[in-house]
């Protein structure tokens, strides 16, 4: 459905963190940012690219003035060559196609813009943010990972599962009254395009048309018949469904007037919802930069966690190690046996193994996250073993088998990852100590 849903993406996630913690910590903060800007607004205008925003381009021009603009990565290519200049930019995916919304140099445009990415986007996003020197950026965890952390400044953003939900909980974060809605079809047009033809990837998004398949249908915008959408629209849509049921104080206007109706908001024309609401022109402070020494203490502190979660993680990975070899040895006995005390035995261990993986779980240690994604997965095959009802002693004894060896399969993958992790972490020491040598820190982590 999305990225980061499987063992392979939670691990490319942790290397995306952990490559931006230098970048993150040695910039300005989404407190800062909250600090300086909150309450500031009363409107702001969510700017998301789906096939109808071209036509609210010349009213979002007009009025760019009296609202704070939240733009989606894809979208701030389209603005920029319509001269409206958003406020924020907001990326999360950690894909390298996203990084290529950044591939492009609009020189002074980019000054009073807040670049905010999330620390899992792609290392080349970052790189491109940072070659243009009138680019200002943010980086904020949208996971789990940096939790144990325990950075006050740095707090997480967008649990949603697009760009676009980022941007609304920013919105309310900032305590915006009015949240403003336009480009956000989450439908295809009548003519079958789920973007508009000036997104970089093009109306079709790099799709054949003959290929699209029209087969899920959901209320069109204003109520009036149905439209065409596909899952992963669905989920976005009953996403903000859920958010604007919840933060009910918020008024959510759909200016998108196209695409699919989003339950719960309100459906007006762009034109009325800006002439009623858009009054006050904004004046926005600057956000403040860290110190160097606030930088170099929150860079020794990452320092100091990224050991001790090394420490966590050689530990387990030896406990698991030695574990496997014990159960495995068990098991090829109980192969040749059928011993029902040694069954009982491999059980037992098992069991403890298991409540290893639910101390490291409980006590939400960083580690976890680099195979939350596979247990979640195996514990959905497992209930599978479960409500298989053997008829005999031979399927008795073929339940008890897959069983183990769906455990020990775990257990191996869980291990290979720990694997994969540990050599993150030591990067990532690496990483730091360099950019101590860069700050003449050396002494300083000698004493670590």
């Amino acid at each position: 459905m999305k990225q980061g849903n499987d063992p392979e993406d939670g691990l490319i996630g942790i290397k995306h963190n952990l490559k931006h913690l230098s970048s993150m910590l040695s910039n300005s903060s989404l407190l800062d940012l909250i600090k300086a800007r909150k309450d500031k607004m009363q409107n702001a205008i969510i700017v998301s690219t789906g096939p109808s925003l071209i036509k609210q381009l010349p009213l979002l021009k007009k009025y760019a003035s009296k609202a704070s603009i939240f733009c989606a990565d894809s979208s701030y290519t389209i603005l920029a060559k319509h001269g409206i200049k958003p406020d924020y930019v907001l990326s999360t995916e950690r894909v390298l196609a996203t990084s290529k919304f950044f591939d492009n140099d609009f020189k002074e445009f980019d000054q009073g813009i807040l670049f905010i990415l999330s620390t899992l986007t792609h290392p080349q996003t970052l790189n491109f943010i940072q070659s243009n020197p009138y680019r200002k950026y943010i980086l904020t965890p949208k996971d789990m990972f940096f939790n144990n952390f325990q950075f006050k400044q740095i707090l997480s953003l967008g649990q949603g599962h697009s760009v676009a939900h980022m941007c609304y909980d920013l919105a309310l974060m900032l305590n915006h009254k009015n949240i403003i809605l336009i480009g956000q079809d989450l439908a295809y047009s009548k003519e079958g395009n789920s973007h508009p033809k000036e997104y970089l990837y093009g109306a079709y998004d790099e799709q054949d048309p003959n290929d699209i398949k029209f087969e899920l249908q959901t209320t069109a915008y204003g109520g009036k018949g149905l439209v065409y959408t596909q899952e992963i629209w669905n989920v976005f849509r009953i996403t903000f469904e859920k958010n604007i049921a919840k933060n009910f104080h918020i008024k959510v206007y759909n200016c998108t007037e196209g695409g699919a109706r989003i339950e719960g908001s309100i459906e007006q024309s762009f034109k009325t919802t800006c002439e009623n609401l858009l009054k006050d022109t904004k004046n926005f402070k600057e956000i403040p930069t860290p110190s160097t020494a606030k930088q170099n203490e929150y860079l020794l502190k990452a320092y100091v966690k990224i050991k001790e979660l090394l420490k966590q993680c050689n530990t387990f990975t030896d406990y698991l190690n030695k574990e496997l070899k014990l159960l495995n040895n068990d098991f090829l006995n109980l192969k040749l046996e059928h011993d029902e005390n040694l069954y009982q035995k491999l059980i037992q261990n098992i069991d403890e193994v298991k409540l290893k993986i639910d101390e490291i779980r409980n006590n939400h240690s960083s580690i976890y996250m680099a195979f939350y994604s596979t247990i979640n997965q195996f514990e959905f095959n497992l209930a599978k073993i479960f409500v298989f009802n053997p008829i005999n002693k031979e399927e008795v004894l073929a339940k008890k088998n897959l069983w183990i060896e769906d455990h020990l399969y775990l257990f191996t993958l869980i291990h290979s990852q720990m694997e994969i992790l540990k050599n993150l972490l030591e990067q990532s020491i690496n990483d730091l100590k360099n950019e101590f040598t860069i700050r003449n820190l050396e002494k300083r982590i000698l004493k670590i």
